[in-house]
């Protein structure tokens, strides 16, 4: 566009301010392009930081051709995880209420006595014979119980209580994400096949703009006719290429909700 409003000036078709607003527009241009680039880093960053990917993993370069046929959804990884968490409350609480009953040692003494003694002066004589013949066993139960038995644990109880609760709510916000994703992965399958069914704006656009050049070399149109015809086709270009940007966002987000295999390569 600023090669043209340039073109148009010279020829006296144009005024100066049209190049200038084209110099600022392209301007711009370049800006939203450092910016998109800027993005496009930090998406490959926190890719390789969550997924372990590396830097030069092939990527789908369109997510829509990711898309599985057939049953190829996946399992939720974030509903797993809410429900991990709930059965590790729920085992932590089990725990805690075992807790609340105070551990009994039980146990079993034994005591042997020689019953065939004498006094002696230097004290009481043991004949070595006499272990054998007149040893006296006693047997009988131990038990040890830990106090205080009062508590109960109820803190601990309470506690862990707690945390079952959070955890079912977590899990709960989760499973109605979950629908409301699934719900609306029709909605999300129709507009990507809108896009779908169109063609691709870049060669088109490059296609017609080589017309328009290739017309005002023939003389079939004039300057200020090929500048609104480049301006059209930039338009245009510009809102096809939005559209396959908002479809591959729309994809990306499908395969988030049915957890896509082929979107990623395979992580071991």
């Amino acid at each position: 566009m600023r090669a043209a409003a340039e073109l148009e000036l010279a020829s006296g078709e144009a005024p100066e301010l049209r190049v200038h607003l084209a110099r600022l527009e392209e301007a711009a241009a370049a800006a939203d392009l450092v910016q998109a680039r800027r993005e496009a880093l930090a998406s490959r960053e926190a890719l390789a930081s969550t997924t372990g990917l590396g830097r030069d993993a092939e990527l789908p370069l369109d997510p829509m051709v990711a898309a599985p046929t057939g049953s190829g959804v996946g399992a939720r990884s974030d509903r797993e995880a809410a429900t991990a968490r709930v059965e590790a409350a729920d085992a932590a609480l089990r725990r805690e209420r075992a807790a609340a009953v105070p551990p009994v040692d039980l146990g079993v003494w034994a005591q042997v006595q020689n019953v065939a003694t004498t006094p002696g002066a230097g004290g009481v004589d043991i004949a070595p014979w006499s272990w054998s013949e007149n040893a006296a066993w006693t047997i009988g139960p131990t038990a040890a119980v830990t106090l205080p038995l009062w508590s109960a644990n109820r803190g601990g109880i309470a506690r862990a209580e707690g945390e079952v609760a959070v955890a079912g709510s977590q899990l709960a916000a989760v499973e109605a994400r979950i629908g409301a994703e699934e719900a609306g992965s029709a909605e999300r399958r129709a507009a990507m096949a809108v896009v779908a069914g169109t063609s691709d704006p870049t060669p088109e656009a490059r296609a017609a703009l080589a017309g328009v050049d290739a017309a005002m070399a023939a003389g079939e149109l004039g300057a200020a006719d090929a500048a609104l015809l480049r301006g059209r086709i930039l338009d245009a270009w510009r809102r096809g290429a939005g559209a396959r940007a908002a479809a591959a966002e729309v994809a990306v987000d499908l395969a988030l909700a049915e957890s896509w295999p082929g979107l990623l390569p395979s992580v071991p």
